[in-house]
């Protein structure tokens, strides 16, 4: 287990790694990196948008068999879009077992920010038909209810939505951020 004085060490190495070869060189030897050691890998990683290194340091997770928790995966999908990787970046939020909403809003805002904001609508929409397809999942076999059965099978017609929007003065963001949290 990597101690507090180890992860000042380790943030050292990372630093000189800057310097000279590279932030994987800060990582322990095969098999013996842990959570703390690609976490601060893949953080130096982000902040330098060093794609290179990223790569090799992901590369280093899979060779040693490292199935990255949530926060990791998350990490490296960020660090992906922010060195505009977006395959890279959409190949792990696929692989992951298990997403979230800083998951999805990481590959959402990557492909936002690097210029292609058809790619991050799309994906917004088909995390707004997960959601709708939990609810119905959850709540029909519940209610058993008609209108909501029908809402569902009807799908959501956003481009509308979207247009009474950009015509509504009275429009509740407290309640429209309440829809994008619950995402």
């Amino acid at each position: 287990m990597l101690t507090a004085r180890g992860l000042c060490r380790l943030a050292a190495v990372v630093c000189f790694a800057r310097r000279s070869a590279s932030a994987v060189a800060a990582l322990p030897g095969a098999g013996a990196a842990r959570f703390h050691d690609y976490d601060a890998a893949i953080t130096e990683c982000v902040g330098r948008r060093a794609l290179l290194e990223g790569r090799q340091v992901h590369a280093r997770m899979v060779t040693a068999g490292y199935r990255p928790a949530l926060y990791l995966a998350t990490r490296l999908v960020i660090m992906y879009a922010r060195c505009g990787a977006l395959e890279d970046a959409h190949n792990v939020l696929d692989g992951m077992p298990e997403r979230n909403v800083v998951s999805w809003t990481a590959m959402i805002s990557g492909y936002s920010q690097n210029e292609r904001p058809a790619e991050a609508w799309d994906l917004f929409i088909m995390r707004i038909s997960e959601i709708m397809q939990i609810l119905g999942e959850a709540t029909i076999p519940a209610a058993g209810s008609r209108g909501l059965n029908q809402f569902l099978n009807d799908g959501l017609d956003l481009d509308d939505d979207m247009e009474d929007l950009d015509s509504d003065a009275d429009l509740d963001l407290e309640s429209s951020g309440e829809i994008v949290y619950a995402m």
